[in-house]
């Protein structure tokens, strides 16, 4: 069994190197209306590389702009990370560097 990474062994503050990925769709009825239809959601799950903590925010969509958004949410909520991992997909790719460099 290989070494694991050194963000996975030492101590630092929860969050401050985390795996990002998307989960769904998962089909939610609105409660506002009474007898809508089912919309798409899907969920970023946030994972703490130290404690395994997880975090979990629900997108609308699987757009750029729905995840630079989602981006914000977690920073709010559990403060800036100094790495995230993800699997570079389209949307986490299509953001661009400055708008993430903003954050």
């Amino acid at each position: 069994m290989g070494n694991l990474p050194s963000e996975r062994v030492n101590p630092s503050s929860p969050f401050n190197t985390a795996d990002m990925d998307f989960a769904g769709p998962f089909h939610v009825k609105p409660s506002t209306k009474r007898h809508g239809s089912p919309i798409k959601v899907y969920l970023d799950v946030f994972i703490c590389f130290v404690t395994k903590a997880m975090h979990l925010e629900v997108v609308s969509d699987l757009s750029s702009a729905a995840f630079i958004a989602c981006l914000k949410r977690f920073f709010a909520r559990r403060g800036k990370s100094a790495k995230l991992f993800s699997d570079n997909t389209t949307n986490f790719v299509g953001s661009t560097n400055t708008e993430l460099k903003k954050l």
